[in-house]
């Protein structure tokens, strides 16, 4: 059976930074039972989050679940036949139930009894006509305390839902999903590059995302922050204090990240040190620079 690549993208106003990496794993395990469920296999899931968009690589899926037999069981074969082979009533009912002839009929053994049954040949469904329902009931089942609904919507998110991505390789899926027809346009970095941004295929998403300032992975730019921080640290021999809640809040807040060094009157440094270190990380979300001794610094 041939194998394809999604790409699922949800794009939405700012969402909440505290949360956006549950929001991302939660959407990836949801929809990683959905394609168990629905028998669909595949290769692997890369979940992406960043400010504004949560998203998922679905890599060699199936083109559509297996065709399955499901057996229907009717009458003992003793009930079903007359003394001369014929059908009796119960048998008759039976047929006429499944909507079948007397040669579609076959047996099985049941225990000590031996039943007739219908063994019906199902067809799988294409991956297409599964893909939407199963992504929107991940949706639905994702930890929001409080979800919101936008303009006239009756859906609701924890932000609202500005643009959906669905594609197939080169193919967008139909479907509509979070009341938004799904297609193959995204959007860049909010100032950088606010254009629309159109797929050409679901493996060109990271790529394309890039050119238009925007680091979809999010350890990709939890990475490129802590280096960035270590260098400016660096030219100033002093050490970043980076606490990982506050890492992971940054990386949370910023698609393209740029570190900046700035500096601040050292006659601040006569008010205790863990009140202005509190400060900086709670209000202004900034990583403070300690000396060898642990002594904060002006920057």
């Amino acid at each position: 059976m041939s194998k394809h690549t999604v790409l699922f993208e949800l794009g939405c106003e700012e969402l909440p930074p505290k949360s956006l990496k549950t929001l991302r794993d939660a959407l990836k395990a949801e929809t990683e039972k959905g394609l168990k469920d629905a028998g669909l296999n595949f290769a692997a899931i890369e979940a992406y989050a960043a400010p504004r968009r949560l998203a998922l690589k679905i890599i060699d899926v199936d083109a559509a679940q297996a065709d399955t037999q499901k057996r229907f069981d009717g009458p003992a074969v003793q009930a079903a036949y007359d003394a001369e082979g014929k059908p009796t009533k119960a048998l008759e009912g039976f047929m006429r139930g499944q909507g079948i002839t007397a040669d579609q009929v076959s047996t099985f053994q049941a225990g000590k009894v031996e039943k007739v049954c219908y063994l019906k040949d199902v067809k799988g469904q294409s991956l297409d006509a599964l893909l939407p329902q199963i992504l929107q009931t991940a949706l639905d089942n994702l930890p929001i305390a409080k979800r919101m609904r936008s303009a006239a919507s009756r859906t609701e998110f924890v932000r609202p839902v500005k643009w959906v991505v669905l594609l197939k390789d080169d193919q967008v899926v139909d479907a509509t999903i979070q009341d938004h027809q799904a297609g193959n346009v995204t959007y860049g970095h909010r100032f950088h590059a606010p254009e629309a941004v159109t797929l050409a295929h679901a493996n060109d998403y990271l790529a394309a995302l890039e050119k238009a300032y925007v680091v979809a992975n999010f350890e990709k730019r939890q990475a490129t922050i802590q280096e960035q921080v270590k260098k400016l640290a660096d030219e100033v021999n002093a050490t970043a204090i980076v606490p990982g809640d506050l890492l992971d809040e940054v990386t949370s807040l910023v698609e393209w990240p740029v570190a900046l060094r700035a500096t601040f009157e050292e006659r601040y440094l006569a008010v205790p040190q863990e009140a202005l270190i509190t400060t900086m990380q709670d209000n202004q979300k900034y990583f403070c620079l300690i000396n060898a001794e642990g002594k904060l610094q002006p920057y």
